[in-house]
């Protein structure tokens, strides 16, 4: 009897478990479906060949290679192609767990290396270059942020401005592509940006949402800027529940 209980209780912790910790969401927006999938640094390159276009940082992709080179004016929210269409992302077991709140040092490894085939994305990327805020004392308090010359909540103020016109341009530049190649169902996959650098995740969480939400608003009517999937790409488990929130919330 005894071990029946047991048994019983340990099924329901880990059921309770698998419930808690579920790491996709999804709802439907103004005839645009939006999923939020959560996962380690490169779970977002999973996304290779089944969505349009894959959104990468600029600065993160320097990180990662520093032979990494990117042919644009060098301001906040530049938008090009990579002209190889190959990217560089960090190994499963080399990032850092997604109940903390930090980074391990990046790998360099090559994209077509992490899916063993010998061949560039399926989708096209899109390199956006996405505010790179400085932290550099114990503690990553939010008052030793550093950002154009500016310190503390003026310094993320900046940088969440700029941030939301990271995530306004590529939005716009993967439709241009799209657009270009007659696509009637158009998807992008976008990751949370800058959030490595380090802007407050919930500082860049709360952007990212508004940002992509404003465009849906301003395009539904439209159907050639009207995406019909975006999925976006969080690493925490407090990310992943508050753009859960938000998201509920809107819809």
């Amino acid at each position: 009897m005894k071990k029946s209980i047991i048994m019983i209780v340990c099924l329901s912790v880990v059921m309770l478990h698998a419930m808690e910790d579920r790491p996709t969401f999804f709802c439907e927006y103004k005839r645009t479906d939006i999923y939020v999938m959560r996962g380690y640094r490169g779970a977002i390159y999973e996304q290779d060949g089944k969505v349009d276009i894959i959104i990468v940082g600029q600065n993160e992709q320097k990180q990662l290679d520093r032979t990494a080179y990117f042919d644009n004016d060098n301001s906040i929210g530049s938008v090009v192609k990579k002209r190889l269409n190959a990217v560089c992302i960090m190994k499963k077991e080399s990032d850092s767990s997604s109940n903390e709140d930090h980074d391990n040092p990046t790998q360099w490894i090559k994209h077509r290396d992490h899916n063993y085939v010998d061949k560039d994305m399926g989708s096209c990327v899109l390199a956006v270059l996405e505010p790179r805020v400085s932290n550099p004392w114990y503690g990553k308090k939010r008052e030793n942020c550093f950002y154009n010359n500016l310190q503390g909540e003026e310094a993320i103020a900046k940088a969440l401005k700029d941030l939301t016109l990271c995530y306004t341009n590529v939005l716009n530049k993967g439709i241009e592509e799209l657009v270009f190649c007659k696509k009637k169902d158009k998807s992008i996959a976008i990751p949370s940006l800058s959030t490595t650098y380090p802007i407050p995740r919930k500082d860049a969480g709360c952007t990212a949402l508004e940002a992509v939400i404003t465009y849906i608003k301003k395009n539904e009517k439209d159907s050639e800027k009207r995406y019909n999937k975006i999925i976006l790409y969080v690493k925490k488990r407090f990310e992943f529940e508050m753009y859960k929130n938000i998201l509920m919330n809107v819809v």
